[in-house]
């Protein structure tokens, strides 16, 4: 007992949490026999204490020991073990102070009968509250074998004790032999026991995983071409195992022919060693007939004495989900890639230094580059002013984006294009912008016709001198501005004589001939401040800016001695007569546009009338001689 208390108290010591779970359950168990023992030994001293020798006396001895040593060294957090030691203690002492007197009273015979039926009262209960049955039916059986040696030869006395030491120390050995035997055999089959437990639970819980994770796993004979999958490979396929035979040959028949070359070919591999471990996605037709995606791998663990495998094992996983989304991926960035390819606005990434990281197809048909060219350039050799990159980052720190930005690039052969630009930062991880991402198009052809456009709002398409419109708006700026400085402005009033003859008669052309060469002539003699536009048809309107009508006279003098000079010189199939009226703004006046242009308007047509009744006298004459 002795031997299996230390040996027990050293698997506690190996901080092993089974046999911790061992020494709690047990601990109670050596507990009792303790005491039992304990009174056993007592017993014997109380029989017959004129004969008890030293050898009796130092069993007794060790059995107190044991008994201290069992609740000194006992586990801990044991906490329903306190609760007995005080029984024990009563009855422990009881059971002596009884046998004290009984030993008075009685007879040998009937003390020993006594003390027999006493033991076996202790006895039940321990078995029945602590289960140490194996321990106590051993000291029972060798106190009932003592006491029945000793009654055959000595009619009922313990004498054998004393008469034969011998005999005594081989029953002691025998039974404690039988007792670590014993206790030996339940600690295996509780560790056989235990292993079994935990082999069940993590056989469940593996299940329970590889269920979770659509993985099963599958066994392959190579000898016997026998494939056996579990459960979850014919649930995954919608049949029952005794539907399909576990072969080879009928998973073949459920490979997808595009896939069953690559899938025998990649195991014919690795059974001739040549892979490391066999690894493949195919297709299984399912008991639907529709097509499911399985990653399979497996690994030869068996080979017989002569290399040649026998057993393969492997685990499978369902992949029809994914593959699905590798497939619909796949055709959206196909679809993508197309659109991209045919997307007429660029697509552009570039660093926070310039560096163009990514740029679509399209930027050829735009700038004239092969996308891959410009990939690792600077986007500033595109740029047709350098300072319109410092202008662009400045918008886009200020928001982070940038919208309907306007620039200008220099095409591959250095023609100047104007670009629309919307562009905004990608953030990394940190929240700092990583690159800048946008879309540029080409809006070339519409500035174009911007400019055309407000150039016809803006210009007389003919002279190339400001229209009525844009004249009208000019004098009323000019009228606000001599207000403002307090200073004179005059303005004058034009018509072309002759110009409805010249169409009639000579054409449409030398009448736009007259016309332009009328405006031409007026906007290089008058001063870089002044203003002419075309009010329309025949008629023309000058803003003299900061001049008194005086001063604007003599302007109009050295026009007029421009026209006659051109007269003389050109040989124009019409001659350049022009009328004109001049009206003067004074600020202190407070005239209306329109005022000021009627009466220049009435000066020119009574210039034009005198002009008219000369060329009537003139011609009187003519025909008078």
């Amino acid at each position: 007992m002795i031997i299996m208390f230390l040996k027990y108290n050293y698997k506690i010591k190996k901080d092993d949490i089974f046999y911790k779970q061992i020494a709690y359950k047990n601990y109670k168990r050596l507990s009792w026999l303790a005491y039992f023992i304990t009174v056993i030994s007592m017993f014997h001293y109380l029989m017959d204490i004129k004969n008890f020798k030293l050898i009796h006396t130092t069993f007794l001895l060790i059995s107190i020991l044991f008994v201290i040593l069992v609740n000194i060294k006992r586990p801990r957090k044991i906490k329903d073990i306190n609760k007995y030691h005080s029984f024990l203690t009563y009855l422990f002492v009881t059971f002596i102070l009884v046998m004290g007197v009984l030993k008075t009273y009685l007879t040998l015979q009937q003390r020993e009968f006594i003390g027999l039926f006493i033991m076996f009262i202790v006895a039940i209960p321990i078995i029945f509250i602590l289960r140490a049955f194996f321990y106590i039916i051993l000291s029972l059986l060798s106190v009932i074998s003592l006491y029945i040696l000793s009654y055959h030869y000595n009619k009922a006395s313990f004498d054998i004790f004393y008469k034969n030491i011998v005999l005594f120390i081989i029953l002691i050995i025998v039974s404690s032999i039988i007792s670590i035997i014993i206790y030996n055999l339940k600690i295996k089959n509780h560790l056989i026991d235990r292993m079994n437990i935990d082999l069940k639970n993590n056989k469940n819980r593996l299940e329970l995983a590889l269920s979770g994770g659509k993985i099963g796993l599958w066994h392959y004979n190579i000898k016997t071409e026998e494939l056996d999958f579990d459960d979850s490979w014919y649930n995954m396929l919608g049949y029952q195992r005794y539907e399909l035979k576990g072969n080879i040959e009928t998973w073949k028949t459920l490979v997808h022919p595009d896939d069953f070359k690559k899938m025998t070919t990649a195991l014919e591999k690795h059974i001739d060693n040549e892979s490391e471990c066999y690894e493949i996605e195919h297709r299984l037709k399912n008991k639907d007939g529709k097509w499911q995606w399985i990653l399979i791998s497996g690994k030869i663990n068996k080979r017989d004495k002569y290399g040649q495998p026998m057993v393969m094992n492997g685990i499978y996983k369902d992949i029809t989900e994914r593959k699905e989304r590798e497939i619909n991926i796949a055709l959206s960035e196909e679809k993508h890639r197309k659109i991209f390819e045919k997307f007429v606005d660029v697509y552009f990434e570039t660093y926070l230094d310039g560096t163009i990281k990514t740029v679509s197809p399209s930027v050829e048909t735009v700038l004239g580059y092969n996308n891959e060219e410009l990939i690792g350039k600077s986007i500033l050799d595109v740029y047709y002013n350098n300072k319109d990159r410092i202008d662009f980052l400045k918008e886009m720190k200020k928001e982070g984006y940038i919208r309907n930005y306007e620039l200008k690039l220099l095409k591959e052969n250095n023609k100047v294009i104007d670009v629309l630009i919307n562009a905004n930062y990608v953030y990394g991880n940190n929240n700092n912008p990583q690159f800048i991402s946008g879309i540029m198009r080409d809006v070339t052809k519409r500035k174009d016709i911007e400019r055309k456009l407000k150039e016809y709002a803006t210009y007389d398409d003919l002279t190339k001198v400001y229209n009525r419109r844009m004249g009208l708006v000019m004098l009323e700026e000019k009228i606000n501005e001599a207000e403002r400085e307090n200073r004179l402005l005059t303005v004058c009033f034009l018509d072309v004589n002759g110009l409805k003859e010249i169409n009639d008669n000579i054409g449409h052309k030398a009448g736009d001939d007259l016309l332009k060469i009328v405006a031409k002539v007026i906007d290089n003699e008058i001063r870089k401040i002044d203003i002419i536009c075309r009010m329309g048809g025949d008629e023309f309107l000058i803003i003299f800016s900061n001049c008194s009508i005086r001063q604007a006279e003599h302007i109009w003098k050295r026009i007029v001695k421009e026209y006659n000079r051109i007269n003389k010189v050109k040989n124009y199939p019409f001659m350049i007569s022009v009328s004109h009226g001049l009206s003067e703004y004074k600020p202190k006046d407070k005239k209306s546009i329109d005022e000021l242009i009627n009466i220049a308007d009435k000066r020119m047509y009574k210039e034009k009338k005198i002009l008219k009744d000369k060329l009537i006298d003139k011609k009187v004459r003519i025909i008078n001689n």
